[in-house]
């Protein structure tokens, strides 16, 4: 019995010895596994934008239009709707002004026309005059003559000039006394009313936010983008009465705006005159404007890029501190994450995963974002294709 539970004890420790083994074994499989794992990531097709978001100070070219003088407004151009070089804008009149004087100085002016308009199918009064003592000499000679009925005839055409001399006489007596009148008129309404006019073709805008007269295409250069502090634009009320000189609306150039921006060195590096970029404002649909770089100022917080654009997008005749994104390139095409791409000799190359081996292929760098880049084929075989899997690695091109 003794000599029984000593074999029993000791293939319990062989099974436990070897238990340790195999789980030695186990555990260095899956190490190793484990170290030799690679972590990949499949081709897809898309878009890599290099850009930067930012908050821009819209400088746009502008004119403050005031009132000419205190009263009411009795026109004004409608709103957001572009207008020629010198269309009226808005006009005024003060409270002496009335319904009934502007009316009594309308009649007055219709009635100078139609009198005009008369003397115009009339014969002049010195001839009348001529011929009525031409027909009063010739009564007198037909009369001597013993020739009634020509003295007759002739009598009856005096009649006729007499006639139109008074009438002429009294629609220059009508005239006077009208002129009169308008004159008085004139002294009254003399700067009563008064109208401004476009300075340049433009949109009319009613809100006013206080920098138009401050913040100009002149002065881009002096734009600190952090010292703009955000200005709630204040819509001006049309309806009431206006004092001389108050801001009544403005005038905002149809194609001539600037966005001033501070963006990272490292993003305002390459950017230069001329550059062309595009400013995209996200509101409820995203907006983009193709922009040219006009300028590059160094300041103490940093670069400052003045951005020209010709086209319009909502907000620019308003708004003043836009949020936007500056997008200095994007790339449509073959998308790898960038830390799969290794350059060797001047030429870029990613390792595909087939089954159990990997596959080096030339690809061509077309642009990144610092995460991820698009590629294209070099025309050398093996090319890279949509879905294959290609192997992360630690280091990213530059």
């Amino acid at each position: 019995m003794k000599e029984q539970g000593q074999r029993k004890k000791g293939k319990g420790y062989i099974r436990a010895a070897m238990l340790a083994v195999l789980t030695l074994v186990l555990a260095k499989t899956v190490i190793g596994v484990g170290e030799n794992a690679v972590e990949t990531a499949l081709v897809g097709y898309g878009d890599v934008k290099i850009s930067e978001s930012t908050v821009g100070v819209i400088v746009r070219k502008e004119a403050v239009i005031k009132a000419p003088i205190s009263g009411s407004i009795i026109y004004a151009a409608k709103e957001n709707q572009r207008i020629p070089v010198g269309t009226k804008l808005l006009e005024m009149k003060k409270e002496t002004i009335n319904e009934e004087l502007t009316g009594k100085y309308d009649e007055i002016n219709q009635r100078l026309q139609a009198l005009q308009s008369a003397d115009s199918s009339r014969a002049v009064p010195a001839e009348i005059e001529r011929s009525i003592k031409e027909g009063l000499e010739n009564i007198a000679f037909l009369l001597n003559e013993g020739n009634l009925a020509a003295a007759y005839s002739q009598k009856e055409r005096l009649n006729r000039e007499i006639n139109i001399s008074l009438a002429a006489s009294t629609t220059g007596l009508e005239r006077e006394e009208l002129l009169r009148q308008k004159e008085e008129l004139d002294n009254i309404i003399e700067g009563g009313i008064k109208a401004e006019f476009a300075p340049f073709s433009g949109v009319p805008v009613y809100t006013l936010d206080g920098y138009e007269e401050l913040l100009h295409p002149e002065n881009l250069e002096e734009v600190v983008p952090s010292k703009v502090a955000p200005a709630k634009a204040k819509k001006v009320d049309l309806t009431g009465e206006l004092e001389a000189g108050q801001p009544v609306m403005k005038v905002v150039a149809n194609h001539e705006w600037y966005a001033v921006c501070s963006l990272s060195e490292d993003f305002a590096e390459g950017l230069g005159k001329g550059s062309v970029v595009y400013l995209e404002v996200s509101e409820e649909q995203t907006h983009s404007v193709r922009a040219v770089v006009r300028d590059k100022i160094e300041q103490e917080e940093g670069p400052v890029v003045v951005f020209e654009a010709k086209d319009y997008f909502p907000g620019l005749y308003e708004a003043r501190n836009v949020e936007m994104t500056v997008v200095k390139g994007k790339y449509s095409g073959l998308v790898v994450p960038l830390s799969a791409i290794t350059e060797k000799d001047g030429e870029y190359l990613v390792e595909v995963l087939d089954a159990d081996k990997t596959i080096t292929k030339k690809v061509l760098l077309k642009g990144h974002d610092g995460i991820s880049a698009v590629v294209e084929q070099t025309g050398s075989s093996p090319a890279i294709k949509l879905y294959d899997k290609v192997v992360l690695g630690k280091e990213r091109v530059d």
